[in-house]
C-alpha cells in the first residue's frame, strides 16, 4: 500500500470512527490538541495521517485504543500485529487497564526518553576516540 493509499484509506475511517463516537471535529480537536482544520484535512484525505505521536492523541480523544488507529495508518509493525514481539505484547497488555491520561503520559514519557537517548548517541558520537584522558595523572605512569 503507498502512503496515497493509506491517505485515502484512513481518511474515512477516522471519519466513521468520530461520528461512532458521536464526537464533533471541533471535540476532538479541544481534546487531542490538534487543529480542527487539521483533523477535517485528515479525514478528507488532504493529509497522510501522520507521526503515531498525532495518531495516539486522536485515538485518546476518541476515547478508543491507540492502536486501531496506528493499525489504520500502516504505523504497526506486522510483528507487532501478529503478536511475534513480546516486548510490544506485553506493553500493549499492560496499558489496557490505564486511563486515557495514563496511556498519554506513558507516551509522552516514551517520547521524552528516545530524545534523551538521541541526544545521548549523537554526543558519544562527537567524543573522541579512544576516551582515555590524557591529564596529569595518565602522564605521570
Amino acid at each position: 500500500m503507498t502512503e496515497d493509499d493509506s491517505t485515502e484509506a484512513f481518511g474515512p475511517f477516522l471519519r466513521r470512527l468520530r461520528q461512532a463516537a458521536g464526537r464533533s471535529v471541533q471535540e476532538v480537536a479541544k481534546d487531542s490538541g490538534l487543529a480542527a482544520q487539521h483533523i477535517y484535512r485528515l479525514e478528507r484525505g488532504l493529509r497522510p495521517p501522520g507521526r503515531a505521536s498525532t495518531l495516539t492523541r486522536l485515538a485518546l480523544a476518541l476515547r478508543v485504543p491507540p492502536e486501531i488507529l496506528l493499525r489504520a495508518a500502516g504505523h504497526l509493525s506486522e510483528a507487532v500485529e501478529e503478536g511475534n514481539d513480546p516486548v510490544m505484547a506485553m506493553l500493549f497488555r499492560a496499558a489496557r487497564d490505564l486511563s486515557d491520561e495514563q496511556k498519554q503520559e506513558i507516551v509522552e514519557y516514551i517520547q521524552f526518553r528516545k530524545r534523551q537517548w538521541r541526544r545521548e548517541s549523537e554526543r558519544r558520537r562527537q567524543e573522541p576516540a579512544g576516551g582515555g584522558d590524557d591529564g596529569p595523572a595518565d602522564q605521570e605512569r
